[in-house]
């Protein structure tokens, strides 16, 4: 087997293989606990960047405990990379992004020049990855409004608006069954 699917000593199978050189834009990995979870996506970030060329900046990287958050930012620390690594609720808090959900979201902004920006499509990635967790959890959009009742000011913001894209999400997926 190749090395480079050797990930801190253990060899990745070829199911994991599948999934580190999918060429979605979004992974979700989904597998019960000792599984390899975590070397998989050790290995699909360290594609990412040396086989497909993406700055360490362009991957966001959630999971759902805090545990698991630390461990994988050990984990790809060890393998020399800075990743940004959040749960969704430390996402939505964290003053950077928050900054620019302000900035490129809620205010006045030339639209066409958000349209373009790495803020934007970092933002829509984050959205889309929302909604594809929420939906393979079973996590309806009576959950997540029921979250964003609870939510701070600057969570509401961007609960909000994905509440109202998985509002039309699910509308479109009923209309054409």
């Amino acid at each position: 087997m190749n090395d480079f699917f050797n990930i801190n000593n253990c060899n990745l199978d070829n199911t994991q293989i599948d999934a580190i050189e999918s060429e979605y834009s979004n992974t979700l990995v989904v597998a019960g606990a000792g599984s390899g979870k975590t070397l998989t996506i050790l290995g699909k970030i360290k594609y990412l960047i040396e086989i497909k060329q993406y700055k360490e900046q362009e991957i966001l990287c959630i999971s759902f405990t805090n545990e698991s958050v630390k461990s994988l930012k050990n984990k790809l620390s060890n393998l020399g990379y800075n990743i940004d690594v959040f749960t969704f609720h430390k996402l939505s808090l964290n003053k950077k992004r928050n900054r620019y959900f302000r900035n490129i979201l809620f205010t006045d902004n030339n639209i066409d020049n958000v349209f373009n920006t790495n803020e934007y499509n970092n933002i829509k990635r984050t959205i889309i990855t929302f909604i594809h967790l929420a939906k393979s959890n079973n996590i309806t959009i009576n959950n997540i409004y029921n979250f964003y009742k609870k939510s701070l000011f600057n969570e509401k913001r961007l609960l909000r608006i994905i509440l109202e894209i998985y509002h039309i999400y699910e509308i479109d997926l009923s209309s054409s069954n």
